[in-house]
């Protein structure tokens, strides 16, 4: 947990532009990949008293998949998630004081099992988006919700501390993803998922078939981490780029070439200046004097 939360931060740092290129857009994915179980611890209690660690349960890699629909904000994401995870157990590990009670003949606290166990969920997960929208982009949040948890812990050899049940409780998940745009409308991704639920108690067991022995149930929480793929669909396009700015408008023309005249006035070079006026006729002769 507090490696994910370290590595969570480190990884923000380097994605903290937030993108806006898909505000309004409502989506729907799945994803879906490995899951990893952790070794669930189950106490077992009855009425002469309690054994902590009674039966330690020990999975295989199962699968974890599901579906999700929600709509973008912009920087951040509130989706629904329905889930399903399963997997199979490979053995057990059984206290020896729970094993007095109720082992019978055996003598080894190491048992294989031939059970599975499957997690229906349902959850409500808020995602703050980090990155540029067109390019890869990073998600991380958190989920809360419900599980409906069933084990089949059948042990070989045969206990009476092998049991079926399901029961459902409140269950929470943190949640990495990495994603890129593939088309205009379509992601893909990595993500990453730790899920966890409170306390889950199952049974009574042993009502009928333990003879003088008090029934007992069985305590636990279940925990598992998920590495997964992701397909998702948005339903609304990113818009399209700007219109390219207009063209410059062109330069206003050269002024006209002129000319100056003699008489003083401007024309056009390509015009020919008027003609000068005619010289004023000579003065006449003065009379003469007789």
């Amino acid at each position: 947990m507090r490696k994910l939360m370290i590595a969570t931060a480190l990884v923000s740092t380097a994605f903290a532009t937030p993108a806006f290129a898909r505000n309004g857009a409502p989506y729907v994915g799945i994803d879906a990949g490995l899951l990893r179980p952790s070794e669930t611890h189950f106490r077992v209690t009855n009425s002469s008293g309690s054994v902590e660690n009674a039966v330690n349960v020990r999975h295989k890699l199962g699968v974890d998949a599901d579906a999700v629909f929600g709509y973008d904000f912009g920087m951040f994401r509130v989706e629904g998630e329905l889930g399903y995870k399963y997997s199979k157990l490979s053995s057990a590990t059984i206290a020896r004081t729970a094993l007095n009670a109720y082992g019978g003949s055996a003598t080894d606290t190491i048992f294989q099992s031939f059970g599975h166990e499957r997690v229906i969920s349902g959850m409500v997960n808020a995602l703050v988006d980090l990155g540029p929208d067109d390019g890869v982009n990073l998600s991380v949040g958190a989920g809360v919700g419900g599980a409906k948890v069933r084990y089949g812990l059948g042990l070989t050899p045969t206990t009476l501390l092998g049991f079926s049940g399901s029961e459902s409780g409140f269950a929470w998940q943190l949640l990495a993803e990495l994603r890129a745009p593939l088309t205009g409308n379509i992601d893909a991704g990595v993500k990453y998922r730790y899920f966890e639920t409170a306390g889950l108690d199952f049974g009574p067991f042993c009502r009928t078939t333990c003879g003088t022995l008090p029934p007992y149930d069985a305590h636990g929480r279940y925990r598992a981490m998920s590495f997964m793929g992701s397909l998702t669909y948005n339903f609304l396009a990113p818009p399209p780029p700007p219109p390219p700015p207009p063209p410059p408008p062109p330069p206003p023309p050269p002024p006209p070439a002129t000319q100056t005249c003699p008489d003083g006035s401007v024309i056009l070079a390509t015009d020919t200046c008027p003609a000068p006026p005619p010289p004023p006729p000579p003065p006449p002769p003065a009379p003469e004097r007789g």
